[in-house]
């Protein structure tokens, strides 16, 4: 568990170099689902819709944070080393692959909502 937990705060160190791009990857998510929700809205003005205007922001609000928790971006990067055979370094080392992805994968996902829970706010007010 402690070498989990040392993966996972190199990892967050790591991420966080690499706030840009996620800052970005984090707004395209969200794009959609806030695009949809302005439709959506502007639907529910005519009252032809079983949700309300307030219900429809919950039901999107809560869909950007759910999509940021479950999406992954892990297999280009790996399927990447095992093109470019450079996985082999990955699989000397004392832990296992696996926990090294479930590492970057929560630092990622912590850094996400870093960036979403101020556009879930911005949506609800």
């Amino acid at each position: 568990m402690k070498k989990f937990l040392a993966l996972v705060r190199m990892s967050i160190i790591d991420t966080f170099q690499y706030r840009g791009d996620i800052l970005i990857h984090t707004i395209s998510w969200a794009a959609q689902p806030i695009v949809f929700l302005a439709i959506w809205i502007t639907v529910a003005v005519s009252g032809k819709t079983p949700l309300s205007r307030d219900e429809f922001i919950q039901y999107y609000s809560i869909l950007i944070l759910v999509q940021i928790l479950v999406s992954a971006w892990g297999s280009p990067f790996i399927s990447s080393l095992i093109r470019n055979g450079k996985i082999s370094m990955f699989l000397v080392k004392p832990e296992r692959y696996l926990n090294f992805q479930l590492a970057s994968n929560i630092a990622e996902k912590t850094l996400k909502i870093i960036f979403t829970v101020p556009i879930v706010f911005g949506i609800l007010l």
